[in-house]
């Protein structure tokens, strides 16, 4: 090919990637970047084309491979305001914040009359100085409902007595009926009710290992039928009306129907503490048929960005910070279901970690803590699977990328069957990983996640009659025009998906 032909080539292929990227087609948007830049020998053409596939890999939340990009694209041209400014939002999502600020001070360097880019940098260096000092003085925290006192309450009067309980209530399907339709109505539930639902939880949940287990009998599996013994709930985010929908579509947790929830049930979306709160109550009224797992976005770093701190600051009192970060350091890591003795699955809310890990080491983790930057804990919360062999860093920029190999060494030790995982976005709401490897199932549980994207929702189940996973999908249920919750700040604000 001639060097106009191989030209005209690439600007094709970049218009195509940025036609993708306008319909909100990122994975293809990537992909047409990519061919591009094998095509390209032009340092202009490169410098573009990285800067691109780094916009469309961020809405992907793939911070690694923004950092990767933007650096590329830095060593063509060190100006580069887009390389710049794109690789300062990654560090900011990995709350790397002393090289956001580094990017941002560039970005006044190149423009220094660009308020925007001064306030962002102040803002930086702010947070990274916030922690620098935090870490300087760091003690334990003590638990927010050691010391509650239920019986009191302490969160003013009573002032919705549908929603009441006293610490001999039971919860029973007619309260959570009560407490969804309260919800229905776009109102906030009062603080104490909160208080006294997530104490019991807490209680609960703190009682459990890291590792939850249970079985499904024969004799259950052939009572059941054609119903549900077991339904799998994928990222939830925020979506109240979505998960309402489909706990109605579903029915709710008995003897007979167990539930597991998978983490992620708060950020992103704007109803992130009526979720919880309901997933919560119903932990409470069936204990043992509803199992509750933490999620990456269970944590300090990730709801001070990504919406469920600034739903706190908007709607409820700054207290039910203390009180959500009490029980999210108590959810468990991990479940694994036997049923009927054939099927032995796991449930995780990212992936699996080094193959060589047995399953009671999970159980010899500390929970009670912010996730560390690596090893188990932080790869059962953030790893993703990936068709390429062998564990490899992920483009997230946390934990790693898993292959069938590995998936199938790690089930092999470990003599399960299956893996059931969320935290990634797939367009049908659920997806079969290694189809001719591995049983490896992805569900995601949050339909037209942040308003947004365009995928469908979709819950895992197994009935009576098989032990087979099946999948439900369901599109997005209409709700409230709520705008989704930020701070007001500009780093929370660079996160808002609708800006």
């Amino acid at each position: 090919m001639t060097a106009k032909s191989v030209d005209q080539l690439v600007a094709g292929l970049k218009q195509l990637g940025n036609d993708n990227f306008k319909q909100q087609k990122f994975q293809e948007a990537i992909y047409n970047y990519s061919q591009a830049l094998e095509a390209s020998d032009s340092s202009e053409f490169m410098e573009a084309l990285l800067t691109n596939r780094a916009a469309a890999a961020m809405k992907l939340e793939l911070y690694g491979t923004v950092l990767q990009d933007c650096t590329r694209a830095l060593d063509l041209n060190p100006q580069s305001y887009k390389a710049f400014y794109r690789r300062a939002l990654a560090h900011t999502s990995l709350f790397h914040f002393k090289e956001a600020a580094s990017d941002f001070k560039s970005l006044v360097a190149i423009k220094p009359n660009d308020a925007k880019a001064r306030k962002l940098y102040d803002q930086a260096l702010k947070e990274h100085k916030k922690r620098l000092f935090e870490a300087a003085i760091r003690i334990q925290p003590k638990s927010f409902f050691a010391l509650y006192d239920l019986s009191i309450s302490g969160a003013g009067p009573v002032e919705v007595p549908e929603l009441e309980l006293t610490p001999t209530d039971p919860i029973t399907p007619e309260y959570i009926r009560r407490l969804i339709a309260f919800c229905k109505q776009d109102k906030e539930i009062p603080h104490r009710n909160i208080l006294q639902i997530l104490k019991r939880g807490f209680e609960i949940l703190n009682a459990e290992p890291n590792l939850v287990e249970f079985s499904i009998s024969k004799a259950e599996l052939q009572a059941a039928g054609d119903n549900r013994v077991l339904t799998v709930f994928g990222d939830v985010h925020g979506q109240f009306f979505d998960l309402v929908h489909l706990i109605e579509t579903v029915g709710m947790p008995s003897d007979t129907h167990r539930m597991v929830f998978m983490g992620d049930y708060v950020d992103r979306g704007a109803w992130g503490v009526p979720c919880f709160v309901l997933i919560v109550a119903l932990k409470v009224m069936c204990p043992n048929s509803v199992t509750m797992l933490r999620g990456n976005h269970e944590t300090k770093d990730m709801n001070s960005m990504f919406g469920l701190n600034a739903e706190i600051v908007q709607r409820y009192t700054a207290k039910l910070s203390e009180a959500l970060d009490d029980i999210f350091n108590r959810l468990p890591l991990a479940a694994v279901a036997d049923i009927e003795g054939v099927d032995r699955t796991m449930f995780v809310h990212g992936g699996l970690p080094d193959p060589k890990t047995r399953l009671p080491e999970i159980n010899l983790l500390h929970r009670n803590q912010q996730p560390p930057s690596s090893g188990i804990f932080t790869d059962l919360l953030w790893s993703d699977p990936t068709l390429a062999p062998g564990r490899t860093p992920s483009p997230r920029g946390t934990s790693f990328q898993f292959g069938p190999d590995v998936a199938d060494e790690f089930m092999t030790l470990n003599n399960l069957t299956q893996v059931v995982r969320a935290h990634q976005v797939v367009d049908d709401g659920y997806k079969v990983e290694f189809p001719k490897g591995p049983k490896v199932a992805t569900v995601f549980s949050a339909a037209r996640y942040c308003d947004f994207n365009t995928n469908k929702g979709a819950v895992g189940f197994y009935t009576g009659r098989s032990t087979e996973l099946e999948f439900m999908q369901y599109e997005a249920q209409p709700h409230p025009d709520r705008p989704l919750p930020m701070l007001n700040n500009q780093l929370s604000a660079l996160f808002n998906p609708r800006a």
